[in-house]
């Protein structure tokens, strides 16, 4: 099977010491926060990094320009995990994401875990991102939990994090 990915985009919110990462690869637009090496990542020439944090008044119009006019856009989100950071990159990212696509949040494992896990976090039961997700889909008709793709897989850390956007 293959896909036309040209036109495609991919936008992934890591805060890691919050480095935004662009790289073009066959068409596509990777926007990542995953600190290192470029050449751990990829090509050197094919990367640039801009400095900022993730979930600032500039990062989504950083973002939104970095896309461009890709026909598709994905966001994956697996930054700081508190409840109210989280909330902050759904409704700072949620608007790039296309119609049909998907908006993809890491980690919402946190919530079914012991509360002893993470001491050393300020995440936990009751804030995390799962807490952030459910919030979210209260407040917005573009997107639905979408089981299917993750009744597919044998493990997820993002159980109840998979949101197909459903509207322009």
């Amino acid at each position: 099977m293959s896909a036309d990915v040209s036109g495609a985009g991919v936008v992934a919110c890591d805060g890691v010491g919050d480095r935004l990462l662009h790289a073009d690869d066959v068409g596509q637009h990777t926007v990542s926060g995953e600190v290192g090496d470029d050449e751990q990542r990829g090509s050197a020439e094919e990367a640039r990094g801009q400095e900022g944090a993730v979930v600032g008044a500039d990062a989504p119009r950083r973002y939104r320009e970095l896309v461009g006019d890709a026909k598709t856009v994905v966001v994956l989100l697996d930054s700081d995990h508190t409840r109210d950071h989280v909330r902050a990159e759904l409704e700072a990212y949620g608007g790039l994401v296309t119609k049909g696509s998907y908006l993809i949040i890491f980690d919402t494992v946190v919530e079914y875990m012991n509360d002893d896990a993470f001491p050393d976090r300020p995440w936990g039961v009751g804030d995390n991102p799962y807490t952030a997700v459910q919030e979210f889909l209260k407040t917005t008709d573009r997107f639905v939990l979408n089981k299917e793709i993750e009744n597919k897989l044998l493990l997820t850390v993002g159980p109840g994090g998979w949101l197909k956007c459903v509207k322009d």
